[in-house]
Protein backbone atom coordinates (compact mmCIF):
# COMPACT_ATOMS: atom_id res chain seq x y z
CA UNK A 1 0.00 0.00 0.00
CA UNK A 2 2.46 2.55 0.74
CA UNK A 3 4.67 1.85 -2.54
CA UNK A 4 1.45 2.69 -4.09
CA UNK A 5 0.96 5.95 -2.40
CA UNK A 6 4.70 7.36 -3.06
CA UNK A 7 4.18 5.57 -7.12
CA UNK A 8 0.83 7.59 -6.94
CA UNK A 9 2.58 11.19 -5.47
CA UNK A 10 5.62 10.51 -8.42
CA UNK A 11 3.15 10.31 -10.95
CA UNK A 12 1.41 13.53 -9.99
CA UNK A 13 4.03 15.13 -9.30
CA UNK A 14 5.24 14.58 -12.86
CA UNK A 15 1.83 14.99 -14.38
CA UNK A 16 2.12 18.48 -13.29
CA UNK A 17 5.63 19.27 -13.62
CA UNK A 18 5.21 18.23 -17.57
CA UNK A 19 1.72 20.67 -17.28
CA UNK A 20 3.58 23.40 -16.33
CA UNK A 21 6.69 22.95 -18.90
CA UNK A 22 4.58 22.93 -21.50
CA UNK A 23 2.32 25.49 -20.90
CA UNK A 24 3.57 28.82 -22.95
CA UNK A 25 2.54 32.03 -24.59
CA UNK A 26 2.08 31.71 -28.40
CA UNK A 27 4.09 34.36 -30.31
CA UNK A 28 2.66 36.09 -32.75
CA UNK A 29 4.56 34.16 -35.28
CA UNK A 30 2.75 30.86 -34.11
CA UNK A 31 -0.65 32.77 -33.76
CA UNK A 32 0.02 33.49 -37.15
CA UNK A 33 1.11 30.32 -38.63
CA UNK A 34 -1.98 28.91 -37.17
CA UNK A 35 -4.33 31.48 -38.51
CA UNK A 36 -2.60 31.18 -41.94
CA UNK A 37 -5.42 29.56 -43.34
CA UNK A 38 -7.95 30.36 -41.31
CA UNK A 39 -9.30 28.15 -38.09
CA UNK A 40 -12.33 27.01 -36.26
CA UNK A 41 -12.35 26.86 -32.26
CA UNK A 42 -14.48 25.24 -29.85
CA UNK A 43 -15.08 27.95 -27.06
CA UNK A 44 -14.98 26.68 -23.19
CA UNK A 45 -16.70 23.64 -22.21
CA UNK A 46 -17.01 21.79 -18.87
CA UNK A 47 -16.49 24.14 -15.62
CA UNK A 48 -16.04 27.22 -18.05
CA UNK A 49 -19.21 29.06 -17.88
CA UNK A 50 -19.80 29.22 -21.15
CA UNK A 51 -19.74 26.94 -24.80
CA UNK A 52 -19.65 27.90 -28.36
CA UNK A 53 -17.66 27.90 -31.67
CA UNK A 54 -16.02 30.79 -34.05
CA UNK A 55 -14.88 30.52 -37.28
CA UNK A 56 -11.70 32.52 -38.19
CA UNK A 57 -10.95 33.38 -41.51
CA UNK A 58 -7.78 34.10 -43.07
CA UNK A 59 -8.54 37.45 -43.97
CA UNK A 60 -9.69 38.50 -40.53
CA UNK A 61 -13.09 38.06 -40.24
CA UNK A 62 -14.73 35.79 -37.20
CA UNK A 63 -18.47 33.98 -36.90
CA UNK A 64 -19.61 31.81 -34.58
CA UNK A 65 -21.74 32.03 -31.41
CA UNK A 66 -21.39 31.15 -27.64
CA UNK A 67 -24.04 29.83 -24.87
CA UNK A 68 -23.00 31.49 -21.56
CA UNK A 69 -24.11 28.90 -18.34
CA UNK A 70 -27.24 31.40 -17.54
CA UNK A 71 -28.40 30.68 -20.98
CA UNK A 72 -27.66 33.81 -23.04
CA UNK A 73 -26.65 33.75 -26.39
CA UNK A 74 -23.24 35.31 -27.89
CA UNK A 75 -22.73 36.82 -30.91
CA UNK A 76 -19.19 36.42 -32.19
CA UNK A 77 -19.40 38.00 -35.07
CA UNK A 78 -16.86 40.80 -36.09
CA UNK A 79 -12.67 41.28 -37.00
CA UNK A 80 -9.61 40.05 -35.50
CA UNK A 81 -5.87 40.63 -36.42
CA UNK A 82 -2.62 39.49 -34.89
CA UNK A 83 -0.47 42.47 -32.91
CA UNK A 84 2.61 41.53 -31.36
CA UNK A 85 2.10 38.27 -29.53
CA UNK A 86 -1.81 38.74 -28.75
CA UNK A 87 -4.68 37.58 -30.61
CA UNK A 88 -6.98 41.08 -30.68
CA UNK A 89 -10.54 40.55 -31.38
CA UNK A 90 -13.55 42.98 -32.11
CA UNK A 91 -16.76 40.83 -31.89
CA UNK A 92 -20.29 41.74 -31.49
CA UNK A 93 -21.52 40.42 -28.09
CA UNK A 94 -19.28 43.25 -26.42
CA UNK A 95 -19.75 46.74 -28.37
CA UNK A 96 -16.64 45.55 -31.19
CA UNK A 97 -14.80 47.03 -28.19
CA UNK A 98 -10.90 45.93 -29.50
CA UNK A 99 -9.75 42.96 -26.90
CA UNK A 100 -6.24 41.63 -27.15
CA UNK A 101 -5.51 38.01 -26.01
CA UNK A 102 -2.48 36.51 -24.88
CA UNK A 103 -3.52 32.47 -25.66
CA UNK A 104 -0.73 30.01 -23.54
CA UNK A 105 -0.46 26.83 -24.89
CA UNK A 106 -1.92 23.92 -22.20
CA UNK A 107 -2.59 20.84 -24.24
CA UNK A 108 -1.87 19.81 -27.95
CA UNK A 109 -4.95 21.36 -29.34
CA UNK A 110 -5.80 24.16 -26.29
CA UNK A 111 -4.89 27.23 -25.29
CA UNK A 112 -5.62 28.71 -22.17
CA UNK A 113 -7.19 32.44 -22.92
CA UNK A 114 -5.48 35.65 -20.61
CA UNK A 115 -6.16 39.14 -20.98
CA UNK A 116 -3.72 41.09 -18.95
CA UNK A 117 -2.35 37.96 -17.42
CA UNK A 118 -5.88 36.63 -15.82
CA UNK A 119 -7.55 33.91 -17.39
CA UNK A 120 -10.93 34.74 -18.78
CA UNK A 121 -11.28 31.19 -21.11
CA UNK A 122 -9.91 27.98 -23.03
CA UNK A 123 -10.11 27.83 -26.87
CA UNK A 124 -9.82 24.08 -28.49
CA UNK A 125 -8.31 24.18 -32.16
CA UNK A 126 -10.05 22.31 -33.92
CA UNK A 127 -9.35 22.69 -37.68
CA UNK A 128 -8.69 25.18 -40.77
CA UNK A 129 -12.13 27.07 -41.32
CA UNK A 130 -13.23 26.32 -44.77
Amino acid sequence: MRTLIVLSVILISSLTANTSSRAEDLSGETLRSLLAKGLTLTLGGPGEGYTGVVRLTADGKGIGAALLDSGKMLDISGTWEIEGDTFCRKWKFDGYKRQCETWRQIGANKVEVLVDGKKVGVNTLCRAAE
